[in-house]
């Protein structure tokens, strides 16, 4: 579970990070599936249509609610995989 958090708090650094750059402002915390929508390259990478599938499962990780296994795991392996996805477009742009 803490994997599922860090990783969730990593994805939301690097897409903040992006957004900020782009000039976007908000004055609320914006939630992950919002601060991809708002960055169009993040859209357009590969391993993003899976990463919104699992945003629910990383979110039920933050609060402390218990998830299957294997839901955890299919997360964990699609959160890495959209965590490099970005930081390699980051380096790229």
């Amino acid at each position: 579970m803490m994997t599922l958090v860090k990783l969730r708090i990593d994805i939301g650094r690097e897409l903040r990070a992006l957004i900020e750059g782009d000039g976007v402002e908000s004055d609320r915390p914006l939630v992950l599936s919002e601060m991809v929508r708002l960055n169009e390259g993040v859209c357009d990478l590969p391993s993003t249509k899976d990463f919104i599938g699992i945003v629910s499962s990383l979110n039920k990780a933050a609060h402390r609610i218990d998830i299957p296994a294997e839901e955890a795991e299919r997360a964990s392996a699609t959160a890495n995989r959209f965590l490099f996805d970005i930081r390699a477009y980051r380096t790229s742009t």
